[in-house]
């Protein structure tokens, strides 16, 4: 292939070291989109966002540096909207400004992608955050791989 690309993943074995991709698409210049490292909570964390007198509940679905994911109930929200976003992580409470960059629908709930400019306080807990988060997907996956190894 001559440019990146994104997959879905169909079949996946490890013991046999094979992977079965579909829907091959060509990503452009979104490659730089996930360059920085992005972890899914171990547990569910739950946030609230704010506008103006307006508090919406969600649920954190992935963090990285530059923004979240986070999936609520309601379709009342458009891209450019700019929201309060609060949480705790292990490390820390965050609470700053998020400008909603999509809107994507899901079966049972719509996800938000959502970018912020995090301050020096709020950087370390999300950088401890991931780190840790690192380590512990690293250890699962290798569990899962000494497990199929050993699976007879």
């Amino acid at each position: 292939l001559l440019e990146a690309v994104k997959a879905r993943i169909e079949e996946f074995d490890i013991k046999a070291g094979l992977v079965t991709l579909s829907g091959f698409k060509y990503i452009g210049s979104r490659l730089g989109e996930r360059m920085v490292a992005r972890v899914e909570p171990k547990i569910p964390i739950n946030l609230s966002l704010e506008k103006e007198a307006s508090i919406m509940h969600g649920t954190l679905l992935d963090i990285s540096l530059s923004g979240i994911g986070v999936s609520v109930a309601s379709a009342n929200i458009k891209k450019g909207e700019i929201f309060k976003v609060h949480f705790c992580l292990p490390e820390g409470e965050i609470k700053l400004p998020v400008k909603v960059l999509e809107v994507t629908p899901a079966p049972d709930f719509y996800r938000l992608a959502m970018k912020f400019d995090v301050s020096v306080y709020n950087i370390g807990a999300i950088l401890r955050y991931i780190a840790q988060r690192r380590v512990e997907i690293f250890a699962e996956i290798q569990q899962l791989y000494s497990d199929s190894i050993n699976y007879s």
